[in-house]
């Protein structure tokens, strides 16, 4: 199988061991290369290149100008994530590095010297989460029923973001299946990358696409891919300090992710600054044979997202309220003070509204019957390179190998296995009349105040927003007490260029990011050695 080092926690049981035989996988936690001692010291600077406060806009000029190359690039980030992913902080926010990363690197700089580079991404480091497929490198979702040789092909992101020259750094760790697998998991675990951690301490990780975040804001990788079903880009990015965008269902190809509920499922960008998300989401679209839903998207993609990334985004928008962003302490603070003014300081008209966009109610049943159909098929299409052909299968695997597969228990997949055929028929059904209301909820508001977009708590745009197919944006707004909180806006379908304007010119007004070494101190030993 693949040399792909992966970042394991834990044995297999002498039963599980059995079963898995062939898929055995080295465990090189600390080595960046095989046979290559750990690194003393956690880079900050690649070149002329500091990773810490770089775009991806930024690290490509100086790729093209010679100030640094993308191996040097490739092996600065590779020495980061050996400093904090399993020791120091523990972050746990990359399950293993790609094999070839450095002949990747290697190719990037022989093609730019050429003069034969053209891609946006050329000799860009990027980590993908691990429901993407990549051909050199398994797709687990943090499973490690999923354990064995990688997918014939790339996911359509993975393959745009490889066609634009990017170097496939890695897979992100991720809470397992993209969900609590176990009640007493909870978000921000997987059996395959371990206990995801905070970067800025103690707090929670949220989901799924937590280890995307992490890395983003801890200057793990450029840029990270994550996906969300309903939060996993919204919550994680608010909460580890990261900026990251949602894209309208359909912008964004699903074809070979691993799902959840594919009703709702779309992967995004997420980085340390919008303007590097927006440069990756331009690069992530187009119309894919295997999501039928793309086709929906033509006449709708500008040519480049990077030109809405303006500091006058706010000028003349109309930002609605709801009256539930002042629930909580970090909500009340954001909601009701420091945001607001900043929207209205960048010349928003900031209106108070009375819908709450809860009003759709929470979500409707029909998710196990969705992830069970959409699995069995991921599976059925992954053919021969398939580790396991159904849920059934994954479930009987975790049987097998007990508290070495699954720690904390399987109830979700359970469930799930457990619907009905009739269920299965009517839970798509249930889930496709719920996104109607939802969108309903969310356009009845617009119009009616004549918005541009919506400012809303992080899980309306979690529950309702992604359910409703609509976009949302997420930058960081500031630090409680160490505490990471951001700004998320709504908007209508298909209004990308319009969120990422308005989060860009909040996020040069505020410049709120702060590095995890700022507030974690065992983050920032692991980088000051």
């Amino acid at each position: 199988m693949s040399g792909a080092k992966v970042l394991s926690t834990g044995g297999l049981t002498a039963l599980a061991a059995a079963t898995l035989a062939c898929l055995v996988l080295a465990v090189a936690p600390n080595r960046t290369e095989a046979g290559a001692p750990p690194p003393a010291h956690c880079p900050a600077i690649a070149g002329s290149v500091d990773v810490t406060k770089a775009s991806i806009q930024q690290i490509r000029a100086a790729l093209l100008r010679g100030s640094v190359t993308s191996r040097q690039l490739t092996e600065t980030y590779l020495a980061r994530i050996a400093a904090v992913n399993r020791t120091g902080p523990k972050l746990n926010a990359v399950i293993m590095t790609a094999p070839d990363a450095l002949a990747q690197a290697d190719a990037a700089d022989q093609a730019i010297a050429a003069g034969e580079s053209r891609g946006r991404l050329a000799g860009v480091p990027i980590l993908i989460k691990d429901n993407l497929d990549t051909h050199d490198m398994p797709t687990t979702a943090g499973a490690k029923a999923m354990l064995g040789d990688p997918p014939p092909t790339d996911a359509f992101v993975t393959a745009r973001l490889r066609a634009a020259g990017a170097v496939i750094l890695g897979k992100a760790n991720m809470s397992e299946w993209a969900t609590a697998i176990a009640p007493r998991a909870g978000l921000g675990f997987s059996n395959v990358g371990g206990r995801l951690a905070n970067p800025y301490g103690g707090y929670n990780t949220s989901g799924s696409s937590n280890g995307s975040a992490i890395a983003a804001s801890s200057s793990l990788a450029a840029g990270t891919v994550g996906s969300e079903t309903q939060g996993s880009i919204v919550l994680p990015s608010f909460i580890n300090s990261a900026a990251g965008i949602k894209p309208t269902l359909g912008l964004v190809s699903r074809g070979g992710v691993v799902p959840l509920i594919p009703t709702f499922d779309t992967p995004g960008p997420i980085a340390r600054d919008l303007s590097s998300a927006a440069l990756m989401l331009g690069l992530m679209t187009g119309i894919d044979p295997r999501d039928p839903a793309t086709r929906s998207q033509r006449g709708h993609v500008p040519r480049d997202y990077q030109r809405f990334l303006r500091s006058d985004g706010l000028k003349g928008a109309r930002i609605g309220v709801t009256p539930n962003v002042g629930e909580g302490p970090t909500d009340r603070i954001l909601g009701k003070g420091r945001i607001t003014k900043t929207l209205a300081r960048q010349g928003a008209t900031v209106l108070p509204i009375p819908e709450d966009l809860a009003d759709a109610g929470a979500p409707s049943r029909g998710g196990p019957a969705d992830f069970k159909q959409g699995l069995n098929r991921y599976l059925e299409e992954r053919g021969p390179t398939s580790p396991m052909k159904s849920l059934a299968e994954v479930i009987e695997f975790n049987r097998a190998g007990g508290k070495a597969a699954i720690k904390f228990g399987q109830e979700f997949l359970l469930d799930a296995e457990a619907v009905s055929r009739a269920d299965e028929v009517k839970g798509p059904k249930i889930l496709k009349r719920f996104r109607a209301e939802t969108h309903r909820v969310i356009e009845r508001a617009m119009n009616r105040h004549d918005l541009d977009a919506i400012l809303v708590p992080r899980v309306i745009a979690a529950i309702t927003a992604t359910s409703a197919g609509h976009p949302h944006v997420t930058v960081q707004a500031g630090y409680l007490k160490g505490r990471p909180f951001g700004m998320v806006l709504v908007g209508r379908r298909w209004s990308e260029g319009k969120l990422i304007s308005y989060g860009s010119d909040f996020e040069k007004a505020t410049r709120a990011y702060r590095s995890p070494a700022r507030f974690n101190p065992a983050f920032a030993t692991a980088c000051s050695r």
